[in-house]
């Protein structure tokens, strides 16, 4: 097989197992609502995984048949998949490149924080978080909402207008939250999930599961940052509606992170710090082990085919004259006189 077929086979073997683990999750979310989530979000970065590791890692299954071979009933559908992916890696490089671009462009006009509150809470809160260094912190006029930026070098961007109509508690709230991606490394995940969007850009059901990876690591860093300020769920909850109606849409790339998101996000988020548990459920979360568990191999169908039944055939003996047929006359299908063995009279 071509390279660009295996390829395809890959592609179509991934797509629809990791297709399956992913409807078997939503269908067992019930089961694990109201586990923290913190502990949520591992299941959807396990299918995550489970999508690129089925492309290269797979378990060989081995179905033994004594029928006939048949042609791939496929057809072109991998082929089909295979430009489809194609053509979700060249808009997803186009759309980092212009990401990275945006990026730079605000580093370059942001710039330190005038008021001194900003860093005293910041230093206050790293060791409340464990960070173990802390992340610039800079103003930027023209900034849609509060940010992440940069996985490498972070930097921790605030509004301008942001500084000027929040007080303190707010402040502390957000600076909170956006230090919490620092100390989960969600930064990290989300340029392997760029990556995997790329490849299976055409399946709709990985797109719903990095939807609701990103609705866990922002519930997540939520959870944290009330944790970490000593604020009421209810404070918090406001803000975040606050920041969604004063500050623009919300920031979703390979190389930034906002503190707003879509309103169900936001929705999701809300419910998620009245209804999470400070201690998480010990059957639930065996649930989401065994989840993991289950959904990481990814299995290649080989197919041998065994011994078959010998196919009767004519026995065909050698050669033995016939009175009246000469054997050697048979190719031609023309009968040949006999030889008689009885001489003729005259016949010395």
């Amino acid at each position: 097989m071509s390279p660009a077929g295996a390829w395809a086979d890959a592609l179509l073997r991934a797509s629809w197992q990791g297709g399956l683990v992913a409807a078997a999750f939503f269908l067992a979310r019930p089961l694990y609502r109201r586990v923290p989530a913190a502990i949520q979000v591992w299941v959807w970065r396990v299918l995550l995984i489970k999508f690129l590791a089925a492309l290269f890692l797979t378990v060989p299954f081995v179905v033994v048949s004594k029928g006939p071979t048949f042609a791939n009933p496929a057809g072109a559908f991998p082929t089909v998949i295979a430009g489809l992916s194609l053509l979700g890696l060249v808009v997803t490089v186009a759309g980092v490149v212009r990401d990275l671009i945006a990026a730079a462009q605000l580093r370059s006009v942001a710039r330190p924080v005038a008021d001194a509150r900003v860093m005293t809470i910041a230093h206050e809160l790293a060791p409340a978080l464990g960070l173990s260094a802390l992340p610039d912190v800079r103003e930027c006029r023209s900034l849609p909402t509060p940010m992440l930026l940069g996985a490498g070098r972070p930097v921790i961007l605030l509004p301008q207008d942001f500084l000027a109509r929040e007080g303190e508690v707010a402040l502390r709230m957000v600076l909170a939250h956006e230090m919490g991606h620092l100390r989960r490394a969600d930064r990290h995940w989300a340029w392997l999930a760029t990556v995997a969007r790329g490849v299976f850009f055409f399946h709709p059901l990985f797109w719903i599961a990095l939807r609701e990876m990103r609705t866990q690591e922002e519930a997540a860093c939520d959870a944290l940052a009330v944790t970490a300020t000593a604020s009421k769920h209810r404070e918090y909850g406001e803000l975040l509606i606050r920041l969604a109606t004063h500050f623009g849409p919300p920031i979703e790339s390979a190389v930034a992170t906002g503190v707003c998101g879509p309103a169900e996000m936001l929705r999701r988020r809300v419910e998620c710090l009245t209804a999470s548990r400070t201690t998480p459920s010990p059957i639930a979360s065996a649930v989401v082990a065994l989840l993991a568990v289950a959904a990481l191999p990814s299995f290649r169908t080989e197919v041998e085919f065994g011994p078959t039944t010998p196919v009767a055939r004519l026995a065909v003996s050698p050669s033995v004259p016939v009175a009246g047929f000469s054997p050697a006359a048979a190719p031609f299908g023309r009968r040949a006189p006999a030889q008689s063995t009885t001489p003729l009279e005259g016949t010395p």
